[in-house]
């Protein structure tokens, strides 16, 4: 454990590392995707819709010379109530990626989206940030995004006419150049959340490793059994050493005994272990 929680923090700190790398390199690559107009500054333009897996592309992003401002005060945006666009398609309309397609006939497929909102030019109090609708169009011009058309049509011409003029960007080569970005944006983020995972194991460790270096140590010893008994054959005993064999030992004292004499007064010669010489 003491090694564990050490290679667990260096592979960690180099995931984290690699991952980070892959994803600023990722989001670079998105920023750098720039969008693929196809109108300019126009009042009509004929547009071809190429659906390269027959399931309907994203279609149009339609935008204009303007701002949020309401100089009249009747509560809607200025360059939103006073842009009419039309947008007709040659081609099949999906209801859904993938469905039943119909032919969408002299049906108009333009649609205002402005705050997550369709079709309104409503003045709104909160709206946050701003930029994410405004665009710089190749010949310099700030414009502000109205809406869009033809969504989910398939391959096919959209004929787009407005009474303003207005820019136009077709969605599907930029979403499509996102992809490898996209998915190589997701790979660094979860190579990130792994390298985390492993710098955390190894604190982790690292913890559960100092809180036993400070415990103390326990030694466990195996004692004999008391009834066991002593085999003098297995007893290593030096010749010098004081100690016997316990079985020699009860021999001495049993030969060391002394029977009481029978002819003799108890009192004047008793039995028992014969004293050491010299006295004790």
């Amino acid at each position: 454990m003491g090694k564990a929680w050490k290679i667990l923090l260096i592979s960690g700190i180099v995931i984290v590392i690699a991952g980070a790398s892959i994803t600023v390199s990722s989001l670079k690559k998105l920023d750098s995707i720039e969008p693929y107009w196809v109108l300019e500054n126009k009042t009509q333009g004929e547009l071809i819709i190429e659906d390269l897996d027959g399931m309907g592309d994203f279609g149009f992003t339609i935008y204009v010379v303007g701002n949020f401002s309401d100089t009249d005060q009747n509560g809607k945006y200025d360059f939103c109530e006073n842009t009419n666009v039309t947008a007709t398609h040659s081609g099949n309309v999906a209801e859904n990626f993938g469905e039943k397609s119909v032919s969408p006939g002299e049906k108009n497929l333009f649609y205002i989206e402005l705050f997550d909102k369709q079709n309104d030019c409503d003045v709104v109090e909160e709206k946050g940030d701003l930029s994410e609708f405004f665009e710089q169009s190749p010949d310099g011009t700030k414009v502000i995004k109205l809406g869009r058309a033809c969504f989910i049509c398939q391959e096919g011409v959209t004929n787009i006419t407005s009474n303003q003029s207005i820019w136009v960007v077709y969605d599907d080569p930029g979403l499509l150049a996102a992809q490898g970005p996209g998915f190589m944006l997701f790979i660094g983020i979860v190579t990130d959340v792994c390298g985390v995972c492993f710098f955390l194991v190894a604190i982790i460790l690292l913890i559960v490793s100092l809180t036993n270096k400070n415990q103390p140590e326990v030694i466990y010893q195996q004692i004999a059994p008391p009834n066991q008994l002593i085999d003098s054959s297995q007893v290593n005993i030096d010749e010098n050493s004081q100690f016997t064999d316990p079985n020699q030992a009860i021999e001495k004292q049993h030969d060391d005994y002394i029977l009481p004499d029978s002819n003799t007064d108890s009192d004047s010669r008793p039995g028992g272990l014969r004293p050491p010489e010299g006295g004790l």
